[in-house]
C-alpha cells in the first residue's frame, strides 16, 4: 500500500535539502589526514560557496566535528553571545576555540587534523599505547566513521561509532517517544 495518503506530508522533492548524510569508514593515516566522502564534498560545492574548500574542525562530545564556514561562524557567535563572566560559557568557548582548526581540503579531499582533534576526539583505538598520549601520532592508519549530520560531518571512532549504533538500534522508538512524543511520525507500511 505505501504511504498512506491522508497522513503524508506535502513535500516538493525539488527544494529538499538533505545536507549531508549517510556515512562511510575512512582511514585517518599516520599525518592525520582524513578523506572527506566525495558525496560531502559536492554538498559544500553546492550549498556552502564561497568557501567550499575550506572546513573548520572542533571538538564535539569525544568526535570530531567538521563544518562548513557558515556553520562555524553561526556557531562561534552563538558561543560569543553568551554572558562573558559566565564561568560555563568561558570553559565552553575555551574547548571551541583552542581545539578548533581551519582544514582545506587538498586535491584529494582530505583534511590534515591537529595531534588534539584526534586525541580528544578519541579517534584512535583504546588501547593504552603511547599513541593515545599527548602529541603523539598514530604509527599507522586506523579506521574512523565519517558520518553526516545535516550541516555537519562528524569524525567517530569506529569502535564508539558501532556502539552508538546498536544502542540506538535497540532504543530508537523509546527515544523518540522521549524527545517528541506530540509528533506523529509519518506512517509506512509494506505493500
Amino acid at each position: 500500500m505505501g504511504i498512506m495518503e491522508s497522513e503524508a506530508p506535502n513535500i516538493n522533492p525539488e527544494i529538499i535539502n538533505f545536507g549531508f548524510t549517510g556515512g562511510e569508514i575512512v582511514r585517518l593515516d599516520s599525518a592525520l589526514r582524513v578523506v572527506i566522502p566525495a558525496v560531502y564534498k559536492e554538498v559544500l560545492e553546492k550549498y556552502y560557496q564561497p568557501n567550499s574548500a575550506e572546513v573548520v574542525c572542533v571538538l564535539g562530545s569525544g568526535i570530531v566535528r567538521v563544518l562548513p564556514a557558515q556553520v562555524f561562524q553561526a556557531e562561534a557567535a552563538r558561543l560569543m553571545a553568551l554572558p562573558a563572566l559566565n564561568p560555563n560559557a568561558k570553559k565552553l568557548r575555551q574547548f571551541f576555540f583552542g581545539n578548533m582548526k581551519k582544514c582545506p581540503l587538498d586535491a584529494q579531499n582530505r583534511i590534515r587534523l591537529s595531534e588534539n582533534l584526534v586525541k580528544y576526539g578519541k579517534l584512535l583505538p583504546d588501547s593504552g599505547s603511547d599513541d593515545t598520549k599527548p602529541g603523539k601520532k598514530p604509527s599507522g592508519s586506523v579506521n574512523v566513521a565519517v558520518v553526516g549530520q545535516h550541516n555537519e560531518v562528524q569524525i567517530w571512532n569506529i569502535d564508539r561509532w558501532n556502539q552508538f549504533n546498536a544502542t540506538m538500534s535497540d532504543n530508537y522508538d523509546e527515544l523518540l517517544e522521549i524527545v517528541s512524543p506530540s509528533v506523529n511520525m509519518v506512517s509506512v507500511q509494506a505493500v
